[in-house]
C-alpha cells in the first residue's frame, strides 16, 4: 500500500512523529530521546575481553574449586548435556561471533602477542 493512500490523519500524524519528529528530536537533544528511537547509531564501547587457559594445566577447572560462585565455569555446565567436544565447539561459536565486530577482530590479533602458541590455550569469552 502506498502512502499516498493513506487517509486516516491519526494514522498520518503518528507515522510523521514516530518515524521524523523522534529521531530529528533524538538528534538535536540526545540526552532526551534514546539512540533506538532515534535512530542514532550507538559507537559506546563494547566491553570484551578473554581469558587464556592452558589446556595441561588443568587451571579452568581450578576455577570450580578454589572460587565460590553460583555456578559452575561454561564448560562443566554444558558438557553433561553436548559431550565436550560440542561444548567445545558451541564456546568457540561465540568467539566467531565476536571475530565479525572489529573490537572481536583486534581482541584475536593480539592473542599471539598475548602467549607463544594460541593452540596450547581454551580461549574463553569473558566478562
Amino acid at each position: 500500500m502506498p502512502l499516498s493512500t493513506l487517509d486516516n490523519p491519526l494514522l498520518i500524524a503518528y507515522l510523521l512523529a514516530s518515524c521524523l519528529l523522534i529521531p530529528i528530536i533524538g538528534n538535536f537533544w540526545p540526552e532526551k530521546v534514546s539512540f533506538l528511537p532515534a535512530m542514532r547509531y550507538y559507537a559506546g564501547n563494547w566491553a570484551t575481553s578473554q581469558w587464556l587457559f592452558r589446556k595441561d594445566s588443568g587451571a579452568e577447572g581450578k576455577l570450580d574449586t578454589a572460587i565460590t560462585k553460583p555456578a559452575r565455569i561454561v564448560p562443566e555446565q554444558l558438557t553433561p548435556i553436548y559431550g565436550r567436544e560440542t561444548t567445545e565447539l558451541l564456546l568457540a561459536k561465540g568467539l566467531a561471533f565476536r571475530a565479525m565486530h572489529s573490537h572481536g577482530r583486534a581482541l584475536n590479533g593480539l592473542l599471539p602477542r598475548a602467549v607463544d602458541d594460541v593452540e596450547a590455550y581454551h580461549v574463553r569469552e569473558a566478562s
